[in-house]
């Protein structure tokens, strides 16, 4: 973390967390990372999905089917990066951008389009 950059990830109501304190001084305690436990368990099951990693943030006061994502397929031959907006999702190319799809490619919209 910098000044103005870094990842932020705040645990929420319920997390299980790992505290640790800055040079031992309770009065600044940390938290070093959060984890799974048998109430709250990986995003994705296992074993079944040990070959996927990702990042999945449940919406705030959503249920496990609300939340944004992004996550890795490392199979092989099923390789796959998948991202899900729950609500919007905007990007911002400050500069060029190129897309190469090397097969097919779909895309469908519901509402309107509009370029």
């Amino acid at each position: 973390a910098g000044q103005g950059y870094g990842g932020v990830q705040i645990p929420r109501v319920g997390d299980e967390v790992i505290v640790d304190f800055i040079n031992g001084d309770p009065d600044r305690p940390i938290i070093t990372g959060r984890v799974y436990n048998e109430a709250s368990m990986p995003p994705w099951g296992l074993p079944g999905a040990a070959t996927q990693m990702g990042f999945m943030s449940r919406t705030k006061d959503g249920t496990p089917a609300n939340a944004n994502m992004l996550r890795f397929e490392d199979k092989a031959g099923a390789e796959q990066v998948f991202i899900q907006a729950e609500r919007n999702m905007d990007t911002s190319v400050k500069n060029d951008e190129s897309h190469s799809v090397g097969a097919n490619r779909t895309k469908n919209v519901a509402g309107n389009e509009t370029t």
